[in-house]
C-alpha cells in the first residue's frame, strides 16, 4: 500500500514501482523506482509514546519545529505522509552511517579525531532541538515536576539493590545541589523521545540526522542525559580501563559544548537526570538480563560513584550555582 502511494510522498506524477523492501529494526525499508530514479523510504509504525501522540499530531509537532527553524530543518528528516489508521509515518532514507557505530569504530582503533567532532556536532544538535518550548507544540502538557523525578531515583536505587549505605544519601544530595524554584519547576520544552547515537545517522555529507522521530515535553538535561548514559553503555562490553577514560572524554566534551551553548543553564539540571536515566537504564538491563545481575549492577554502581563524587570533587555536573543551597 506504501509503495503504490509513493509517488505522492514522493511528489512524483508517475506511479512508482517497488524494487526491495526489507525489515530492519521496527522499520519498514522500500526501494522505489520513481521517473528513473532508485529511491528509499523508512516506513515506521509508531506505538504508544510517552506523550501519547497521534501521528498526525507528531507530523504536525514535527514539521512546525522544521519550519520554524532553519537548524531543526537541517538535523530532521522530514516527515513525507502519515496514515492514522495503520499508525504510521513515511520519510525519505538518509544514508550515511549511525553515530553509535562511528564511536564504536573510534574506540577499536583509538582514532579519536573524528568521533570527537561528532560528539561536539551532536551537543550543539541537542541544544538546537531543546531550545523551542513545548507550549509552542500541540504536544500535551504531562512532564512531571522535577521532585517527582527525585523521587524515583529513591525508588530506583531499591529496586535495583544497589547499595544504599553507599548511595542511600544520594537523593538528598542531589535536592541540596539545586536551588528551591528548580525542584518547584517542570520540564517545559520539547525533546526528542530517544537522544541516544544509535538513533543519530553520520550523513555522507558528514552531517548529522536524528531519526527517531518522536516528541515528549520535559527539561534538556533529560535529553542531554540520555545521550551521555548511551555513551556509558558502549563500556558495557569491554570495560577496559582505557575505554572507561575515553568515554569519561567524551561525556565531558558533550557536556562541555552544550554548556557553550545558548541553553547552558540547562546543564545544572544533570545533576537529577544523569542518575535518573542511568537507573533507568539499569533497572531495563536487569529485567532483560537477569543472569548478568551482579556484572551490571557493578558497571552502572562504578558510573554512579562516579557520578557521586563529582558532585563535590569536579566541575563535571557543576551546578551553575556557585555553592549549594543549604
Amino acid at each position: 500500500m506504501v509503495a503504490a502511494r509513493a509517488h505522492l510522498y514522493l511528489g512524483g506524477g508517475e506511479t512508482c514501482r517497488l524494487v526491495r523492501s526489507s525489515q530492519q529494526g521496527t522499520a519498514l525499508i522500500l526501494q522505489v523506482l520513481l521517473q528513473g530514479r532508485l529511491r528509499t523510504l523508512v516506513v515506521k509504525q509508531h506505538g504508544p509514546t510517552p506523550a501519547q501522540t497521534t501521528v498526525r499530531a507528531l507530523f504536525e509537532i514535527h514539521e512546525t519545529l522544521r519550519a520554524q527553524d532553519p537548524r531543526c530543518a537541517d538535523l530532521l528528516p522530514p516527515i513525507l505522509g502519515y496514515d492514522e489508521v495503520l499508525n504510521f509515518t513515511v520519510r525519505e532514507y538518509v544514508a550515511g552511517v549511525p553515530l553509535l557505530v562511528v564511536l564504536r569504530r573510534a574506540l577499536l582503533s583509538r582514532r579519536l579525531t573524528n568521533a570527537e567532532r561528532y560528539l561536539r556536532m551532536a551537543a550543539d544538535a541537542l541544544s538546537a532541538i531543546n531550545a523551542h518550548p513545548a507550549a509552542d507544540s500541540a504536544l500535551p502538557r504531562k512532564a512531571k515536576d522535577n521532585r517527582t523525578t527525585l523521587s524515583s531515583i529513591a525508588i530506583s536505587l531499591r529496586t535495583t539493590g544497589l547499595s544504599m549505605d553507599e548511595f542511600g544519601s544520594l537523593p538528598p544530595e542531589i535536592e541540596r545541589r539545586l536551588p528551591t524554584s528548580f525542584w518547584d519547576a517542570r520540564g517545559d520544552r520539547l525533546l526528542l523521545c530517544d537522544t541516544q547515537p544509535k538513533n543519530v545517522i553520520v550523513a555522507n555529507d558528514l552531517t548529522l540526522r536524528f531519526i527517531d522521530l518522536g516528541y515528549l515535553e520535559g527539561h534538556p538535561a533529560m535529553a542531554l542525559a540520555a545521550f551521555l548514559v548511551a555513551l556509558d553503555r558502549l563500556g558495557l562490553r569491554t570495560p577496559s580501563s582505557r575505554r572507561l577514560r575515553v568515554l569519561e572524554s567524551w561525556k565531558r566534551i558533550v557536556v562541555d559544548t552544550y554548556r557553550a551553548s545558548p541553553d547552558a543553564d540547562s546543564v545544572s539540571g544533570l545533576v537529577l537526570y544523569y542518575p535518573f536515566i542511568l537507573l533507568q537504564h539499569l533497572e531495563r538491563h536487569l529485567a532483560a538480563r537477569p543472569a548478568f545481575s551482579a556484572y551490571l549492577k557493578h558497571y552502572y554502581g562504578k558510573r554512579l560513584r562516579h557520578f557521586a563524587a563529582s558532585l563535590t570533587d569536579a566541575p563535571f555536573f557543576a551546578s551553575t550555582r556557585s555553592t549549594p543551597r543549604r
